[in-house]
């Protein structure tokens, strides 16, 4: 589980939700890890958590990083 909180992580808004920018290191890192990998976004300002299962088919390439 990857918790990430403040104003700074909704910066990238997508119908329905917000992107979640990440490295290439991080995405190699959670699709070894033999345990499911849930990320879990904190907005101070609601008090709401929004996550996501990190999968390959939640990743989106942006060339040399991804997104969620």
């Amino acid at each position: 589980m990857q918790i990430k909180s403040g104003e700074s992580q909704f910066t990238a808004a997508a119908d329905g939700g917000w992107w979640y920018p990440c490295d290439a290191a991080h995405v190699a890192y959670w699709n070894r890890h033999s345990l499911p990998v849930t990320l879990m976004l904190f907005d101070p300002s609601t008090e709401r958590v929004h996550w996501q299962h990190v999968t390959p088919d939640t990743l989106v390439t942006t060339g040399k990083n991804y997104k969620v």
